[in-house]
């Protein structure tokens, strides 16, 4: 008998929802995914204080910016010294040579 009583009420239900107003409105369309681009800027300050030359030897040949400074003005070469990572320094001093670009520093 219960189940017979659900039955009837969910058609109820059902008869109640057709041309309500919820039932007029658009289905919502699905979103698609966002994605986060970074600039290369910001990706180039990661990469140096990670120590992953090759992924900084990318950047700069895509056009990075080796003077690049974060908000509060931090450089590569200072990200590198404030991690101590000695190879992301000597690499990016290395850099400059062969670019002939200046690393600036305070």
């Amino acid at each position: 008998m219960k189940m017979a009583d659900a039955k009837q009420k969910r058609n109820e239900q059902l008869k109640r929802w057709i041309g309500s107003e919820t039932d007029l409105e658009p289905p919502v369309v699905k979103r698609q995914k966002t994605k986060v681009k970074f600039d290369d800027g910001a990706v180039f300050l990661a990469a140096c204080s990670s120590g992953d030359t090759d992924e900084v030897l990318k950047l700069l040949h895509r056009g990075a910016d080796i003077n690049y400074a974060n908000v509060d003005g931090l450089t590569a070469l200072h990200q590198g010294n404030r991690c101590q990572n000695i190879n992301s320094s000597h690499f990016l001093s290395e850099q400059l040579g062969m670019t002939g670009k200046q690393l600036l520093h305070s």
